[in-house]
């Protein structure tokens, strides 16, 4: 399964922020440096929960099958 955007709205730049990480481009097999930016802060209780769209339910289920296929199974 590809998870991945297309390579057309991907922006390759170098992100600056407190906590970067490097991304594993496996198309090209090299690391990315400070690639991938994680903004972390708590959580709210506030609001009621979104609304999403019908079609971004649809992404929401294909995106959970996908990695639920790629889940270890432990059969016997």
């Amino acid at each position: 399964f590809d998870l991945d955007l297309p390579p057309e709205v991907l922006i390759h730049s170098a992100i600056e922020a407190e906590l970067t990480y490097p991304e594993w481009d496996y198309r090209r097999g090299v690391y990315l440096k400070n690639h991938c930016r994680v903004i972390a802060g708590p959580a709210s209780d506030e609001g009621p929960s979104p609304v999403l769209s019908a079609e971004m339910k649809a992404l929401v289920r294909r995106v959970r099958r996908q990695f639920e296929a790629m889940r270890p199974r432990h059969e016997v």
